[in-house]
């Protein structure tokens, strides 16, 4: 619980679809194959989005042994989505910051 914990404390947003809320953590690569709990392994992802990316990853165990590969493969991904969705979750947090406070003129 503490090692789910600090990833959602460090991105506390779905790696997909930037929802704050209703948040799994996800192991990249599933436990059961390689017994990693580590933080480089796990990523937080709303329900919605975990149901999809472990469906994908579900018809890939019955054709990929390869988990080393395709650990590599998700992990850039879903790292690359998570940035991804973490400048654009600063920019509209930026974009909220420049507009005129309410009571306050606009200059």
């Amino acid at each position: 619980r503490s090692i789910r914990n600090g990833v959602i404390r460090l991105f506390p947003f779905c790696a997909i679809c930037g929802v704050p809320r209703n948040l799994d953590v996800h192991h990249i690569v599933p436990f059961r194959l390689t017994r990693d709990n580590g933080p480089s392994n796990l990523i937080p992802l709303c329900k919605k989005c975990h149901k999809r990316v472990e469906t994908i990853i579900h018809d890939l165990e019955m054709v990929e042994n390869d988990w080393e590969r395709m650990k590599l493969f998700f992990w850039s991904c879903l790292k690359e989505r998570q940035l991804a969705t973490l400048m654009y979750l600063k920019f509209l947090l930026r974009e909220h910051d420049d507009e005129p406070k309410p009571g306050t003129l606009a200059a």
